[in-house]
């Protein structure tokens, strides 16, 4: 994002390469990206740290068993935004997500 540095407001010069974290988020598509960030954000934060809080102890496989379905959950959300918003557009001519 901030490859690129606008020395004098009309030039812009490289200040350098893409990581290899960036290369490979640019290979993903949207949806890709939804299910991989739903899916480390569940599994870390919802599952992982809070059983780690309270001293249960959890199976990794569990853990990722139930992330995957929540992520899983999470495309089939963003799919069903995205229709609602192109279904608005067409029957009422904007959509409340029109800033999203």
């Amino acid at each position: 994002m901030f490859e690129y540095f606008a020395s004098d407001g009309s030039n812009f010069v490289e200040l350098d390469k893409p990581n290899h974290i960036d290369n490979f988020i640019t290979m993903m598509n949207v949806y890709e990206f939804d299910f991989i960030v739903a899916f480390l954000g569940f599994f870390l934060v919802r599952y992982l740290l809070p059983n780690k809080i309270i001293s249960k102890t959890s199976s990794i496989k569990d853990g990722l068993v139930i992330a995957f379905f929540y992520a899983i959950f999470g495309i089939i959300r963003s799919g069903m935004l995205k229709y609602k918003k192109n279904l608005d557009i067409v029957t009422v001519g904007s959509s409340y997500y029109s800033n999203y």
